[in-house]
């Protein structure tokens, strides 16, 4: 090697931050980093540090895609088979030869194979429960404490606790009283189930809670001192209206008494006030005047107002935090019982690691490893607390000469939700910005993905200027749309400055279309939408595979609307909605009979179950023949369940697919129950196009198991959960893709269709289920809530301030919403713009180029589609579901208890088999004496099991297949057939001319044997070609050797 392949092609240390615009190649430069980091640091050293590199993103998805580009990269470049462009970009500036890179890749692959848990490319939220399962201790929990997804059952359970106990605590009693009163008199609640919204609220502030990892900041003011304030307000209200000076206006003298008679105990500023109420509001007449004692009765009531706006915005939810603290009080003590922590405060958890003042040595003495280098991808949506959490660990590793890289893109950030903030994509930069971080900033601006009238249509829509001037456009009266701000230019130019893009030299030209719709509702927009969307989808199928298709909208509810669309005209469709096993037929008749068995007086359940397609297929009944059992005159008005009319009427199809699981319902546990279920129907059978729904339901059954093992457990957590628990993965399928754009950040698809393009602009506060239009403002000290309502805006600056900057807040996430909606084309794009009929601003229709904007042209042949024809699916049997209530059944028999003796002892042989070779004379009886002994350090063996496995491999039949002198043997082998699936092999023998395969019974051969024995002879004809291949079956029973007739 050169001597100057000692040296290092980074600096040491570093901080070197990328900014990739969509398409720009993010994956490949955080693969590209990996690799070269991981290379270089390889060739000087006799280990691979691959323990000390971590690469963090966002998904399991994106953390799989890192993994496999790196991969590949590695085996290109250790096959030599890297093109020099691609190996130039990888390793250009690290000094050494491509046979040495070679060497190095080998090395490395090598040791990512035998140690694979130090290849880390993970989520954020994995490393995080790293971090807190190796300080586990120091947080109450155990180190193998479990994760649940949803807090919404215990939190649940915690209010019914809280509840209960306010019945005998008198400062919890209180709480909720505050709690009423402030519901009641001063949000002025009139139709409320109080326990639902109270519920609904503190799941909210759990959520904001676990998301910045601060508690909430409450005032000191009560509600029953704010309905003193009110009801003050409200008497000196009175007081004016009954002396309403003369010469008011007639309208506001209306308003006054008109608010002076409604109100009864307290008000809403929210609610129905005369704005003749608000500051520097003229009331009088022009000349006229009010007495002295009308005009400070007056000014008492406008003071009044303001500061009954004052105390609703700073302390309507401190009565709703009160209650939280309770509740989270009494939920933590709950998990630390249960060993539980929720996904959701895993970052929070996190947090007091540090407060404990760990330091970043004991944190890697724990990990038991020592981290260097740390990629952080989509960095724009990390949030602060999420950095918190990580930061002390790249500061180390930068103090060692270590190396920190992040990427990401503001323009993407659409995950504030979650407590993602753009500002600390720039904060972290200058806090390396010492010159002896090395730091480096790389601007990626060629599009890799899209064709170029896709880009110059993206560089028009967000040029720098274009979105200035829509930011500023007025009105007809010539008052801005929107309340812009100096600082809102400053932060547009900070995230768009840098958003032109540049195509790839000789790029193909694309297409872009965009059509303003109109309407005077927004279901004629709607429908007009369809009327063009559905034609352009049957004409790109002339050119393009449906899979390559994909409609984006912008929430879930308009997921449902176009999914009808597509499914009305037979389109084929892959959506959300397609993907919900709840929506799956075949998984709602499973259901049915799962809520019947819950519930046998459900007549609904029952009757849906056997009107299905997999009760009437099974069971051979028409279901006209059905239907008149519950219609029949003689049933009608008939006291019982319906179940009794269909057991009396069809009692052999009751007793063979009903009556045991209604028999025995709770008996034994809910998986094997519905395994047999679906064994006996054979419903994997009769629908193959529904088994990854029903795996889906199966997953979903055991993940309830850790709430509660019954049946209404399952029933009551399948009721509650939501998202992508609910959806089955399956692999692309030609068929339209429909997604909220949120769903298709990170992908690309050749066409992109925006049915319903549109930018709300229309202020408004975070609004959760049961606490609602509220600003959140994360400060050191804690969470602070703000109530604020635009009838606030005009008592008090501040709350207008914090109005203004909830709205632009909105205004840039919907800006890059619709960037991440637009960048996703790669051939053509296409929208419909659905402009807004009420008077709320569509900020899209003064972003556009022109209104009916048409670029480039459609392609004659789509690139895409050229060598890319649909594989032809690999059919997989369906797996052979168990009768797993004959089989329980079966051990709970006493007149089967010699049977049980007999498997024991056939078990047991079979495990001693497994640990004998070949065996050789004189010391064969030492080899089987030695295997038995092995097995007995596992598991207990019945008497004389030595005497009987030296028998049975000495006899006649068996003798030549232990017996060996030559070849080589495997036992309990495993192989991998062609669709992945991994077959186990009691006994294979392999000799220069033939295989042969050993299966061992206890009884003869059956159909699913022969089967099996059918598949290892395909296995092993490919893995050992040009041997003969023979197989045999040996009972364990009397050693009875039968040879398969198999044809070579």
């Amino acid at each position: 090697m050169k001597e100057q392949s000692t040296q290092s092609p980074f600096p040491s240390p570093e901080v070197c931050v990328v900014e990739a615009s969509a398409g720009t190649g993010k994956t490949f430069h955080l693969a590209r980093r990996y690799v070269r980091l991981l290379l270089a640091l390889s060739l000087n050293r006799s280990e691979v540090p691959l323990h000390t590199i971590v690469a963090l993103t966002f998904t399991n998805k994106a953390a799989f895609e890192m993994k496999e580009r790196i991969l590949t990269f590695l085996k290109e470049i250790a096959l030599g088979l890297m093109p020099p462009r691609r190996y130039e970009e990888i390793l250009g500036g690290i000094p050494c030869s491509r046979e040495e890179a070679a060497a190095a890749a080998h090395r490395v692959l090598a040791i990512i194979i035998r140690r694979y848990h130090f290849f880390q490319v993970s989520t954020i939220d994995k490393f995080i429960n790293t971090l807190l399962t190796s300080s586990a201790f120091q947080l109450g929990l155990t180190s193998r404490f479990r994760i649940r997804t949803d807090p919404a059952r215990d939190m649940a359970l915690a209010l019914d606790g809280v509840i209960f106990e306010a019945e005998r605590d008198p400062d919890i009693r209180r709480v909720f009283d505050d709690l009423l009163t402030s519901m009641l008199l001063v949000e002025s609640r009139v139709r409320w189930l109080p326990k639902e919204t109270i519920l609904k609220a503190v799941i909210d502030l759990f959520r904001q809670y676990t998301t910045h990892g601060r508690p909430f900041v409450k005032g000191g003011v009560s509600p029953r001192e704010i309905v003193r304030f009110k009801r003050q307000v409200l008497e000196n209200v009175r007081a004016f209206a009954a002396d309403l000076p003369e010469g008011i206006q007639a309208r506001a003298a209306a308003g006054i008494q008109r608010f002076a008679d409604a109100q009864r105990e307290a008000f809403s500023l929210s609610g129905d006030i005369s704005t003749y109420f608000q500051p520097g509001k003229e009331i009088m007449k022009k000349g006229q005047r009010m007495t002295p004692a009308q005009e400070a009765l007056w000014e008492k009531v406008v003071s009044g107002m303001v500061g009954a706006a004052a105390l609703e915005v700073q302390h309507l939810y401190d009565p709703y935090l009160a209650v939280f603290d309770l509740v989270r009080e009494r939920l933590e003590a709950a998990c630390r019982r249960e060993d539980v922590v929720f996904l959701s405060e895993l970052n929070t958890k996190a947090r007091r690691v540090y407060e404990e003042g760990i330091a970043p040595e004991e944190l890697y003495y724990r990990l038991s490893m020592r981290c260097e280098h740390y990629l952080l991808d989509e960095f724009q949506d990390t949030s602060l607390l999420q950095w918190e959490n990580l930061r002390l660990l790249p500061e180390d590793a930068l103090a060692r000469g270590g190396t920190l890289f992040y990427v990401g893109d503001k323009k993407q950030a659409i995950y504030s939700f979650r407590g993602g903030d753009t500002r600390l994509f720039d904060d972290v930069r200058r806090r390396f910005l010492d010159p002896g971080y090395h730091p480096q900033t790389v601007l990626l601006s060629r599009n890799w993905r899209s064709l170029r009238a896709i880009v110059e249509f993206n560089n028009a829509v967000f040029a720098l200027d274009n979105l200035k001037r829509a930011l500023l456009v007025t009105d007809k009266d010539g008052k801005r749309r929107l309340p812009t701000r100096e600082k809102d230019i400053e932060e547009l130019e900070r995230v768009y400055g840098s958003a032109r893009q540049e195509t790839v030299p000789g790029a193909a030209e694309g297409c872009v279309r965009f059509e303003v719709l109109s309407g005077t509702r927004k279901e004629e927009v709607v429908a007009a939408s369809r009327t063009r969307v559905i034609p352009l989808l049957k004409e790109l199928r002339t050119r393009f595979h449906w899979r390559e298709m994909v409609l984006l909208v912008r929430e879930n509810s308009e997921v449902e609307e176009v999914s009808r669309w597509l499914m009305e005209e037979d389109i084929p469709l892959a959506s959300e909605r397609t993907l919900d096993i709840r929506e799956h037929r075949v998984v709602r008749e499973v259901l049915a009979f799962l809520r019947f068995l819950a519930s046998p007086i459900d007549d609904a359940s029952f009757v849906a179950f056997v009107l299905g397609d997999c009760f009437l297929l099974a069971s051979g009944l028409q279901r006209e023949e059905v239907e008149r059992t519950f219609l029949s005159g003689a049933n009608i008005g008939r006291s019982g369940a319906c179940y009794t009319m269909f057991r009396d009427r069809f009692p052999g199809a009751w007793d063979r697919f009903i009556g045991e699981f209604f028999r025995t319902v709770g008996l034994y546990p809910l998986y094997e129950t519905i395994v047999s279920f679906l064994n006996r129907l054979e419903v994997l059978e009769r629908f193959p196009d529904s088994r990854g729904f029903l795996m889906r339901l199966l997953d979903l059954v055991k993940a309830s198991e850790e709430e509660g093992p019954g049946l209404d457990d399952f029933l009551a957590f399948f009721d509650r959960i939501e998202g992508e628990s609910l959806y089955v993965d399956v692999p692309s399928a030609d068929a339209v893709c429909v997604m909220t754009v949120h769903k298709a950040k990170g992908l690309e698809f050749p066409v992109v269709v925006l049915p319903l393009a549109s930018m709300k602009t229309a202020a408004r506060g975070r609004s959760g289920e049961g606490v609602t239009n509220y600003v959140l403002r994360a400060r050191e000290e804690g969470i602070a809530l703000y109530h604020c309502h635009q009838a606030h805006a005009a008592y008090l600056p501040f709350a207008d301030e914090l109005l203004t900057e909830e709205k632009m807040a909105h205004v840039f996430s919907e800006l890059n919403n619709m960037y991440v909606a637009l960048t996703r084309a790669s051939c053509e794009m296409y929208g419909f713009v659905v402009p807004h009929t009420r008077a709320q601003y569509d900020l899209f229709l003064d972003l556009l180029p022109q209104e009916n904007c048409m670029m480039g042209a459609p392609l004659p042949e789509a690139p895409a589609r050229r060598g890319s024809e649909l594989v032809e699916d690999v059919v997989l049997p369906p797996a052979a579901c168990r009768d797993w209530l004959g089989f329980l059944r079966e051990g709970f028999s006493s007149s089967r208890s010699s049977g049980r003796v007999e498997r024991e002892e056939g078990v047991a042989l079979h495990a001693v088999l497994a640990g004998i070779g070949a065996l050789s004379e004189p010391s064969w009886g030492e080899q089987v004496a030695s295997a038995v002994r092995a097995v007995e350090g596992e598991r207990d063996l019945p008497d004389g099991i030595l005497d009987r496995v030296r028998a049975f491999v000495s006899s006649g039949g068996v003798r030549p297949f232990f017996f060996l002198e030559g070849g080589e043997v495997f036992t309990e082998k495993e192989f991998v057939d062609r669709t992945g699936r991994v077959r186990r092999m009691d006994r294979v023998i392999v000799t220069a001319g033939e295989v042969r395969v050993v299966d061992f019974k206890r009884e003869a051969m059956t159909p699913e044997a022969e089967a099996q024995m059918q598949a290892y002879r395909e296995i092993l004809k490919e893995v050992f070609p040009g041997r003969r291949v023979r197989g045999f079956l040996i009972r364990l029973r009397d050693g009875h050797v039968e040879e398969r007739p198999w044809e070579v």
